[in-house]
């Protein structure tokens, strides 16, 4: 349902008064406006205030409002927690105008986003994720084999902090350094590994036994891991991920399609692939090593 703008500020940001009743973060829709005001037509995250909302506008020079505005609230909101791309990102990739299919476009990038976490094997492990690695750090309490070894590779990297270390119930403290003993963050951020204080060789008579005794869920990490910001690459792609997905919106389980016109046909047919190499090739490179 639209809602009629009544009145607008020559400020920066521009607050509109509107009975939409918006809350800030949610996306909102905005039409109709005309002249100077016409950089407004778009979607925007707005910002609540008293009169209405407020959008990341300057309009101190734009004048008096012009033209008919009127707001929505979209029904398909961004989850800021998942999503690794946004409307406008994909808009321009596929050299979009309108807002017509924003909610379509919306539902593609937050599944297109779990997929990804799905694909790289991180998250948490058994239920849907709720919170991205790739769009900030999260925490996790996770369980895992113990591998006999000095070393265990973690669900989720890179590793940022770690709250805590047990192995067969025994808490494990931090090192302090090299030849102290605890555990430490590997270089590559990928893994765990405990130090005993003593050469390797002897490592079987230090106090933590074989590092991560070898057993069944026997060892439990406390741990936050992820990315301060979306990496780069990882945008890029995720929103052409997202593109190819509304494009065959377009043309749903055709293989291919003959047409013709004035004596002339011409078959088109569609990419075969689940997804582009090149976006393939970028989701192997932030997949784990190693499961575990």
């Amino acid at each position: 349902m639209s809602i009629s703008i009544t009145a607008a500020s020559n400020a920066n940001p521009v607050v509109f008064t509107c009975a939409l009743g918006v809350t800030t973060g949610q996306q909102v829709y905005l039409s109709g406006f005309t002249g100077n005001w016409a950089p407004c037509n778009g979607a925007w995250s707005a910002v609540y205030s008293a009169s209405g909302f407020s959008i990341p506008i300057d309009s101190t020079n734009f004048g008096a409002l012009a033209g008919s505005p009127v707001a929505s609230i979209a029904l398909i909101q961004p989850n800021p927690l998942i999503d690794l791309t946004t409307v406008t990102l994909v808009q321009d990739y596929l050299r979009i105008k309108s807002d017509i299919e924003n909610d379509l476009i919306q539902t593609c990038i937050t599944a297109v986003s779990v997929e990804w976490i799905w694909r790289t094997g991180r998250g948490p492990e058994g239920y849907v994720p709720t919170n991205s690695p790739f769009v900030s750090p999260v925490f996790y309490d996770e369980f895992y084999d113990g591998n006999g070894s000095v070393r265990q590779f973690i669900r989720n990297w890179p590793i940022v902090s770690v709250q805590a270390l047990l192995v067969n119930g025994q808490s494990i403290s931090a090192a302090s350094g090299w030849g102290s003993v605890g555990w430490m963050i590997d270089q590559s951020k990928k893994s765990l590994v405990i130090l005993s204080g003593v050469p390797q060789r002897t490592l079987g008579r230090a106090p933590w036994g074989s590092g991560f005794t070898e057993g069944v869920q026997n060892v439990e990490v406390q741990y936050t891991a992820g990315f301060s910001r979306v990496p780069q690459d990882v945008v890029e792609k995720c929103t052409k991920m997202v593109a190819v997905n509304y494009r065959r919106t377009k043309w749903l389980d055709l293989a291919s399609e003959t047409m013709g016109s004035q004596g002339v046909t011409g078959t088109t047919s569609y990419r075969a692939w689940e997804i582009p190499p090149d976006v393939a090739k970028v989701i192997s490179n932030y997949s784990r090593d190693l499961w575990v």
